[in-house]
């Protein structure tokens, strides 16, 4: 688990994808891309997740739940 992120590190990532960056663009075109951000997403701490960032955090582990099942 990955504990030593700051907050404002954890709003950048859990943004990217809702920009319409390179990366932003991949997640929310390629599956392959997607299921390996919500991997990485998973390797967060959720204990050290802001109170802000509990939604799209919990959505990103329910994507992670959904690619584990299959």
């Amino acid at each position: 688990m990955i504990k030593d992120f700051s907050p404002k590190a954890l709003e950048v990532m859990l943004g990217i994808p809702g920009t319409k960056t390179l990366s932003g663009n991949k997640i929310a075109s390629y599956p392959v891309c997607r299921k390996r951000f919500a991997e990485l997403v998973g390797l967060l701490a959720g204990a050290n997740i802001p109170t802000v960032l509990q939604t799209p955090y919990e959505g990103w582990m329910s994507e992670l739940a959904k690619y584990q099942a299959a």
